[in-house]
Protein backbone atom coordinates (compact mmCIF):
# COMPACT_ATOMS: atom_id res chain seq x y z
CA UNK A 1 0.00 0.00 0.00
CA UNK A 2 1.14 3.12 -0.84
CA UNK A 3 2.16 6.08 1.82
CA UNK A 4 -0.95 8.17 0.45
CA UNK A 5 -3.10 5.95 -0.92
CA UNK A 6 -6.44 7.39 -2.55
CA UNK A 7 -9.66 6.55 -0.16
CA UNK A 8 -10.65 3.62 -0.97
CA UNK A 9 -13.70 0.92 0.26
CA UNK A 10 -12.78 1.12 4.06
CA UNK A 11 -10.36 4.40 4.15
CA UNK A 12 -11.60 7.15 5.61
CA UNK A 13 -13.41 8.32 9.19
CA UNK A 14 -16.99 6.60 9.63
CA UNK A 15 -20.59 8.58 9.91
CA UNK A 16 -23.88 7.68 9.78
CA UNK A 17 -24.05 8.37 6.07
CA UNK A 18 -21.38 5.01 5.67
CA UNK A 19 -24.60 2.82 7.32
CA UNK A 20 -27.03 4.01 5.16
CA UNK A 21 -26.98 2.10 1.73
CA UNK A 22 -26.72 4.55 -1.12
CA UNK A 23 -28.72 3.77 -4.46
CA UNK A 24 -26.54 2.17 -7.62
CA UNK A 25 -25.82 3.91 -10.30
CA UNK A 26 -27.69 2.15 -12.90
CA UNK A 27 -26.35 0.83 -16.03
CA UNK A 28 -28.88 -0.27 -19.04
CA UNK A 29 -29.39 -3.51 -17.49
CA UNK A 30 -30.25 -2.78 -13.83
CA UNK A 31 -33.07 -0.38 -14.49
CA UNK A 32 -36.21 -2.75 -13.57
CA UNK A 33 -40.11 -1.64 -14.79
CA UNK A 34 -43.22 -2.78 -13.69
CA UNK A 35 -42.85 -5.92 -16.14
CA UNK A 36 -39.72 -7.44 -14.92
CA UNK A 37 -40.25 -10.92 -13.22
CA UNK A 38 -39.72 -9.89 -9.70
CA UNK A 39 -38.17 -13.29 -7.65
CA UNK A 40 -38.82 -12.47 -3.56
CA UNK A 41 -35.24 -13.37 -2.49
CA UNK A 42 -36.23 -14.35 1.28
CA UNK A 43 -38.91 -17.00 0.03
CA UNK A 44 -38.96 -17.69 -3.79
CA UNK A 45 -35.94 -19.77 -3.30
CA UNK A 46 -35.24 -23.05 -1.60
CA UNK A 47 -33.15 -26.19 -2.40
CA UNK A 48 -35.88 -27.67 -5.05
CA UNK A 49 -36.43 -24.46 -7.05
CA UNK A 50 -34.00 -24.70 -10.27
CA UNK A 51 -31.03 -22.67 -10.28
CA UNK A 52 -31.47 -19.67 -12.72
CA UNK A 53 -28.47 -19.11 -15.13
CA UNK A 54 -27.51 -17.57 -18.29
CA UNK A 55 -27.56 -19.65 -21.65
CA UNK A 56 -23.85 -19.77 -20.90
CA UNK A 57 -24.26 -21.74 -17.63
CA UNK A 58 -23.41 -18.97 -15.12
CA UNK A 59 -24.84 -17.01 -12.86
CA UNK A 60 -26.71 -14.21 -14.34
CA UNK A 61 -25.89 -10.70 -13.41
CA UNK A 62 -29.68 -9.15 -12.77
CA UNK A 63 -30.24 -6.26 -10.52
CA UNK A 64 -31.61 -6.38 -7.08
CA UNK A 65 -34.61 -4.68 -5.93
CA UNK A 66 -36.36 -4.19 -2.92
CA UNK A 67 -35.63 -7.58 -2.31
CA UNK A 68 -36.52 -8.89 -5.46
CA UNK A 69 -34.32 -10.54 -8.59
CA UNK A 70 -35.41 -8.26 -11.13
CA UNK A 71 -35.12 -10.37 -14.69
CA UNK A 72 -35.89 -8.06 -17.61
CA UNK A 73 -39.14 -8.91 -19.38
CA UNK A 74 -38.43 -11.12 -22.58
CA UNK A 75 -34.60 -12.09 -21.20
CA UNK A 76 -33.68 -16.20 -21.80
CA UNK A 77 -32.31 -17.91 -18.92
CA UNK A 78 -32.01 -21.20 -18.29
CA UNK A 79 -33.34 -23.48 -15.52
CA UNK A 80 -31.19 -26.24 -14.31
CA UNK A 81 -31.94 -28.96 -12.40
CA UNK A 82 -29.80 -32.05 -11.44
CA UNK A 83 -31.53 -35.02 -12.10
CA UNK A 84 -34.78 -32.94 -13.89
CA UNK A 85 -37.36 -31.10 -13.65
CA UNK A 86 -41.11 -31.79 -12.08
CA UNK A 87 -42.73 -30.88 -15.31
CA UNK A 88 -39.67 -31.51 -18.03
CA UNK A 89 -37.49 -34.28 -18.36
CA UNK A 90 -34.23 -32.49 -19.03
CA UNK A 91 -31.42 -31.73 -16.77
CA UNK A 92 -31.74 -28.08 -17.78
CA UNK A 93 -34.84 -25.75 -20.18
CA UNK A 94 -34.23 -22.50 -21.30
CA UNK A 95 -36.82 -20.00 -19.98
CA UNK A 96 -38.17 -16.58 -21.34
CA UNK A 97 -39.65 -14.01 -18.48
CA UNK A 98 -42.95 -12.86 -19.20
CA UNK A 99 -44.03 -10.92 -16.23
CA UNK A 100 -44.18 -11.44 -12.77
CA UNK A 101 -43.25 -14.92 -11.68
CA UNK A 102 -43.79 -16.31 -14.89
CA UNK A 103 -41.21 -17.60 -17.54
CA UNK A 104 -42.19 -18.99 -21.02
CA UNK A 105 -40.73 -22.42 -21.62
CA UNK A 106 -41.33 -25.01 -24.67
CA UNK A 107 -44.53 -22.56 -25.56
CA UNK A 108 -45.69 -22.93 -22.27
CA UNK A 109 -46.49 -20.48 -19.70
CA UNK A 110 -45.17 -21.61 -15.62
CA UNK A 111 -45.43 -20.17 -12.72
CA UNK A 112 -41.84 -20.17 -10.83
CA UNK A 113 -42.48 -20.72 -7.31
CA UNK A 114 -44.69 -24.08 -8.61
CA UNK A 115 -41.24 -25.19 -10.75
CA UNK A 116 -39.62 -28.06 -8.76
CA UNK A 117 -36.19 -30.45 -9.26
CA UNK A 118 -36.87 -33.93 -8.92
CA UNK A 119 -33.94 -33.80 -6.05
CA UNK A 120 -32.72 -31.43 -3.80
CA UNK A 121 -29.86 -28.97 -5.05
CA UNK A 122 -26.68 -30.41 -3.58
CA UNK A 123 -23.41 -28.25 -2.44
CA UNK A 124 -20.19 -29.26 -3.66
CA UNK A 125 -16.89 -28.97 -1.72
CA UNK A 126 -13.49 -29.56 -3.38
CA UNK A 127 -10.60 -29.81 -1.70
CA UNK A 128 -6.76 -28.77 -3.01
CA UNK A 129 -3.39 -29.36 -2.54
CA UNK A 130 -2.48 -26.33 -0.55
CA UNK A 131 -2.60 -22.97 0.50
CA UNK A 132 -0.62 -20.08 2.49
CA UNK A 133 2.15 -21.32 0.89
CA UNK A 134 1.83 -24.46 1.74
CA UNK A 135 1.02 -24.53 5.27
CA UNK A 136 -3.09 -24.48 5.04
CA UNK A 137 -5.33 -27.14 2.61
CA UNK A 138 -7.75 -24.82 0.41
CA UNK A 139 -11.29 -25.88 -0.09
CA UNK A 140 -13.97 -24.59 -2.67
CA UNK A 141 -16.96 -24.70 -1.97
CA UNK A 142 -19.63 -23.98 -5.06
CA UNK A 143 -22.35 -26.42 -6.91
CA UNK A 144 -22.09 -28.46 -10.30
CA UNK A 145 -24.13 -26.67 -13.42
CA UNK A 146 -24.72 -28.61 -16.67
CA UNK A 147 -24.99 -31.54 -17.75
CA UNK A 148 -21.61 -32.02 -17.87
CA UNK A 149 -21.25 -31.56 -13.85
CA UNK A 150 -19.15 -27.82 -14.22
CA UNK A 151 -17.83 -26.90 -11.08
CA UNK A 152 -18.69 -23.55 -10.23
CA UNK A 153 -17.15 -21.93 -7.38
CA UNK A 154 -18.95 -19.66 -4.97
CA UNK A 155 -16.14 -18.99 -2.51
CA UNK A 156 -12.84 -20.86 -1.26
CA UNK A 157 -11.72 -21.47 2.33
CA UNK A 158 -7.59 -22.07 3.89
CA UNK A 159 -7.64 -24.15 6.73
CA UNK A 160 -4.05 -25.04 8.64
CA UNK A 161 -3.23 -28.78 9.20
CA UNK A 162 -4.99 -28.58 12.40
CA UNK A 163 -8.20 -27.51 10.47
CA UNK A 164 -7.86 -23.92 12.21
CA UNK A 165 -9.55 -21.13 9.55
CA UNK A 166 -7.17 -19.01 8.21
CA UNK A 167 -9.24 -16.94 5.84
CA UNK A 168 -11.71 -17.07 3.41
CA UNK A 169 -12.02 -15.56 -0.40
CA UNK A 170 -14.64 -14.31 -2.70
CA UNK A 171 -16.65 -11.64 -4.70
CA UNK A 172 -18.83 -9.45 -4.01
CA UNK A 173 -20.63 -7.53 -7.13
CA UNK A 174 -23.32 -5.10 -7.26
CA UNK A 175 -26.18 -8.10 -7.35
CA UNK A 176 -25.18 -9.53 -4.29
CA UNK A 177 -28.45 -11.06 -2.51
CA UNK A 178 -27.96 -8.44 0.32
CA UNK A 179 -30.72 -9.77 2.14
CA UNK A 180 -31.01 -13.45 3.58
CA UNK A 181 -32.34 -16.33 1.85
CA UNK A 182 -35.02 -17.49 4.56
CA UNK A 183 -36.33 -20.04 2.10
CA UNK A 184 -33.23 -21.93 1.86
CA UNK A 185 -32.64 -22.97 5.68
CA UNK A 186 -34.01 -26.22 5.87
CA UNK A 187 -31.54 -26.42 8.80
CA UNK A 188 -29.66 -23.47 10.17
CA UNK A 189 -26.17 -25.19 9.70
CA UNK A 190 -24.97 -27.65 6.79
CA UNK A 191 -22.99 -30.89 8.21
CA UNK A 192 -19.76 -31.01 6.59
CA UNK A 193 -17.68 -34.00 5.57
CA UNK A 194 -14.56 -31.96 6.63
CA UNK A 195 -15.61 -31.26 9.94
CA UNK A 196 -16.93 -33.51 12.44
CA UNK A 197 -18.40 -32.15 15.88
CA UNK A 198 -22.25 -30.61 17.16
CA UNK A 199 -22.59 -27.57 16.20
CA UNK A 200 -26.09 -27.37 18.91
CA UNK A 201 -23.80 -28.54 21.65
CA UNK A 202 -21.18 -26.38 20.96
CA UNK A 203 -22.93 -23.03 20.29
CA UNK A 204 -25.33 -23.81 23.19
CA UNK A 205 -25.36 -20.46 24.98
CA UNK A 206 -26.19 -21.87 28.71
CA UNK A 207 -23.43 -25.02 28.42
CA UNK A 208 -20.42 -22.33 27.54
CA UNK A 209 -21.65 -20.38 30.51
CA UNK A 210 -21.97 -23.58 32.83
CA UNK A 211 -19.15 -23.74 35.89
CA UNK A 212 -16.08 -25.50 34.39
CA UNK A 213 -16.17 -24.71 31.31
CA UNK A 214 -14.83 -21.40 29.63
CA UNK A 215 -14.62 -19.57 33.17
CA UNK A 216 -12.48 -22.57 34.02
CA UNK A 217 -10.24 -21.06 31.27
CA UNK A 218 -10.17 -17.91 31.98
CA UNK A 219 -9.81 -18.15 35.53
CA UNK A 220 -12.96 -16.21 36.26
CA UNK A 221 -16.69 -15.97 35.97
CA UNK A 222 -17.89 -15.07 32.35
CA UNK A 223 -19.32 -10.82 32.28
CA UNK A 224 -22.57 -10.55 31.13
CA UNK A 225 -26.24 -11.39 31.03
CA UNK A 226 -27.45 -14.74 30.42
CA UNK A 227 -27.52 -15.24 26.78
CA UNK A 228 -24.13 -13.41 26.21
CA UNK A 229 -21.52 -16.42 24.86
CA UNK A 230 -19.70 -17.39 21.44
CA UNK A 231 -22.15 -17.73 18.81
CA UNK A 232 -21.66 -19.21 15.05
CA UNK A 233 -20.96 -16.78 12.72
CA UNK A 234 -20.47 -16.91 9.02
CA UNK A 235 -16.66 -15.50 7.84
CA UNK A 236 -18.76 -14.85 4.27
CA UNK A 237 -22.24 -13.27 4.84
CA UNK A 238 -24.93 -15.16 2.52
CA UNK A 239 -26.15 -11.12 1.67
CA UNK A 240 -22.51 -11.08 -0.10
CA UNK A 241 -23.20 -14.02 -2.66
CA UNK A 242 -25.58 -14.14 -5.18
CA UNK A 243 -29.01 -14.72 -4.39
CA UNK A 244 -30.66 -18.10 -4.11
CA UNK A 245 -29.08 -21.34 -3.75
CA UNK A 246 -25.23 -19.68 -3.47
CA UNK A 247 -26.49 -18.33 -0.23
CA UNK A 248 -27.41 -21.78 1.07
CA UNK A 249 -23.28 -22.32 0.56
CA UNK A 250 -22.52 -20.50 3.15
CA UNK A 251 -24.00 -21.72 5.86
CA UNK A 252 -21.50 -25.00 5.61
CA UNK A 253 -19.71 -25.79 8.82
CA UNK A 254 -16.70 -24.49 6.64
CA UNK A 255 -18.39 -21.04 6.88
CA UNK A 256 -18.15 -20.94 10.54
CA UNK A 257 -16.51 -19.03 13.48
CA UNK A 258 -17.13 -18.55 16.81
CA UNK A 259 -18.24 -14.97 17.77
CA UNK A 260 -18.39 -13.16 21.22
CA UNK A 261 -22.17 -11.65 20.67
CA UNK A 262 -21.85 -8.62 21.99
CA UNK A 263 -20.60 -5.08 20.84
CA UNK A 264 -17.83 -6.91 18.72
CA UNK A 265 -20.91 -8.78 16.21
CA UNK A 266 -22.68 -5.14 16.22
CA UNK A 267 -19.43 -3.67 14.80
CA UNK A 268 -18.55 -6.48 12.63
CA UNK A 269 -22.14 -6.26 11.04
CA UNK A 270 -21.20 -2.63 10.41
CA UNK A 271 -17.50 -3.41 8.71
CA UNK A 272 -19.96 -6.20 6.26
CA UNK A 273 -22.31 -3.23 5.33
CA UNK A 274 -20.10 -0.69 4.51
CA UNK A 275 -18.40 -3.23 2.01
CA UNK A 276 -21.38 -4.45 1.12
CA UNK A 277 -22.90 -1.10 0.17
CA UNK A 278 -19.65 0.31 -1.36
CA UNK A 279 -19.62 -2.56 -3.89
CA UNK A 280 -23.30 -1.73 -4.96
CA UNK A 281 -22.38 1.86 -5.79
CA UNK A 282 -19.36 0.21 -8.10
CA UNK A 283 -21.71 -0.92 -10.99
CA UNK A 284 -19.09 0.15 -13.92
CA UNK A 285 -16.09 -1.74 -11.40
CA UNK A 286 -18.26 -4.87 -11.26
CA UNK A 287 -16.57 -7.25 -8.89
CA UNK A 288 -14.83 -6.28 -5.28
CA UNK A 289 -12.76 -9.02 -3.85
CA UNK A 290 -13.03 -10.10 -0.32
CA UNK A 291 -10.77 -11.88 1.99
CA UNK A 292 -11.66 -12.37 5.52
CA UNK A 293 -9.15 -13.79 7.87
CA UNK A 294 -8.76 -15.34 11.25
CA UNK A 295 -6.40 -14.57 13.62
CA UNK A 296 -5.51 -16.53 16.78
CA UNK A 297 -2.29 -14.63 18.16
CA UNK A 298 -3.45 -14.25 21.97
CA UNK A 299 -1.90 -11.28 24.02
CA UNK A 300 0.91 -12.36 26.64
CA UNK A 301 -0.75 -13.51 29.59
CA UNK A 302 -4.30 -14.18 28.12
CA UNK A 303 -5.29 -17.78 27.42
CA UNK A 304 -6.52 -19.48 24.13
CA UNK A 305 -9.95 -20.15 25.00
CA UNK A 306 -11.32 -23.02 22.99
CA UNK A 307 -15.04 -23.81 22.95
CA UNK A 308 -16.21 -27.94 22.86
CA UNK A 309 -19.07 -30.31 22.33
CA UNK A 310 -20.08 -32.82 24.58
CA UNK A 311 -17.95 -35.60 22.81
CA UNK A 312 -15.00 -32.99 23.23
CA UNK A 313 -14.69 -31.68 19.23
CA UNK A 314 -13.49 -28.10 20.05
CA UNK A 315 -12.69 -25.18 17.69
CA UNK A 316 -10.29 -22.67 18.78
CA UNK A 317 -11.79 -18.86 19.19
CA UNK A 318 -9.91 -16.53 17.43
CA UNK A 319 -8.59 -13.12 18.97
CA UNK A 320 -9.75 -11.08 15.67
CA UNK A 321 -10.85 -11.67 12.51
CA UNK A 322 -9.80 -8.89 9.54
CA UNK A 323 -11.23 -7.96 6.17
CA UNK A 324 -9.36 -7.29 2.98
CA UNK A 325 -11.29 -5.27 -0.04
CA UNK A 326 -10.10 -5.00 -3.00
CA UNK A 327 -11.30 -3.71 -6.21
CA UNK A 328 -10.89 -5.71 -9.26
CA UNK A 329 -9.80 -2.87 -11.11
CA UNK A 330 -6.93 -1.94 -8.71
CA UNK A 331 -5.43 -5.21 -9.15
CA UNK A 332 -3.91 -6.96 -6.51
CA UNK A 333 -1.55 -4.24 -5.42
CA UNK A 334 -3.90 -1.72 -3.64
CA UNK A 335 -6.26 -3.08 -0.88
CA UNK A 336 -7.86 -1.65 2.58
CA UNK A 337 -8.02 -3.82 5.48
CA UNK A 338 -10.28 -3.50 8.66
CA UNK A 339 -10.47 -6.06 11.55
CA UNK A 340 -12.55 -6.23 14.81
CA UNK A 341 -11.19 -8.19 17.90
CA UNK A 342 -13.90 -11.19 18.63
CA UNK A 343 -12.74 -12.80 21.54
CA UNK A 344 -12.50 -10.93 24.96
CA UNK A 345 -15.56 -11.91 26.61
CA UNK A 346 -15.36 -8.67 28.54
CA UNK A 347 -15.22 -6.20 25.30
CA UNK A 348 -11.60 -5.15 25.69
CA UNK A 349 -11.33 -3.28 22.89
CA UNK A 350 -8.29 -0.91 24.30
CA UNK A 351 -6.77 -4.68 25.16
CA UNK A 352 -6.45 -5.50 21.87
CA UNK A 353 -3.11 -3.15 21.32
CA UNK A 354 -0.40 -4.49 19.47
CA UNK A 355 -1.14 -7.09 17.19
CA UNK A 356 1.48 -7.25 14.21
CA UNK A 357 0.40 -5.92 10.71
CA UNK A 358 -2.26 -2.93 11.90
CA UNK A 359 -0.86 0.70 11.97
CA UNK A 360 -3.50 2.28 14.52
CA UNK A 361 -6.08 1.18 17.10
CA UNK A 362 -8.08 3.43 18.45
CA UNK A 363 -9.75 3.60 22.03
CA UNK A 364 -13.57 3.00 21.02
CA UNK A 365 -15.35 1.57 18.29
CA UNK A 366 -16.28 2.61 15.39
CA UNK A 367 -13.17 3.70 15.02
CA UNK A 368 -11.16 0.80 16.58
CA UNK A 369 -12.83 -1.05 14.39
CA UNK A 370 -11.15 0.43 11.12
CA UNK A 371 -7.55 -0.10 10.67
CA UNK A 372 -5.10 -0.43 7.68
CA UNK A 373 -3.20 -3.16 6.57
CA UNK A 374 0.33 -2.81 6.72
CA UNK A 375 2.70 -4.76 3.84
CA UNK A 376 -0.69 -5.91 2.46
CA UNK A 377 -2.59 -9.02 4.06
CA UNK A 378 0.46 -11.30 4.57
CA UNK A 379 1.41 -11.00 8.05
CA UNK A 380 -2.14 -12.31 8.75
CA UNK A 381 -2.37 -15.81 9.90
CA UNK A 382 -0.23 -17.45 7.26
CA UNK A 383 -1.91 -15.31 4.45
CA UNK A 384 0.48 -15.09 1.53
CA UNK A 385 -0.71 -13.32 -1.72
CA UNK A 386 0.74 -15.87 -4.11
CA UNK A 387 -0.09 -15.48 -7.71
CA UNK A 388 -1.58 -18.90 -7.72
CA UNK A 389 -3.54 -18.28 -4.93
CA UNK A 390 -5.26 -15.01 -6.56
CA UNK A 391 -9.01 -15.95 -7.13
CA UNK A 392 -8.97 -14.86 -11.23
Amino acid sequence: MSDSPSRGLLSGALGPSDFMERPPKRSKSSVTSQFDCLLNVETDFDRYHPLILTKGHELPNFYIKDEHLAIPINTKVVFFCEGGFNKFSDQSVEATCREGKTFEINREIVDYPKLKCKKALQPVTIQEDNCASGKGKLFRIGMSVSPDKNFMEVYRICVDKKFRFLYTKHKIKPWAANVSATGMQIEKWLHSDVLSYNNNEMYDCKRQRQKGAISAILGRALPGNDDECYVARQLINEKDVPPGFPQLLTHSYLNIIPHWNSTATKYWNILEEIIRAETKKRIEQRTVTVITGVNYDVPAGEPQITITDKAGNSNKVPTFLWKSARADTAGWVAEDCASVPVTQPQGDVEGQRGFTGLTQVAKACPRSCHWDCVGGTEGFSGYASDKEENPT
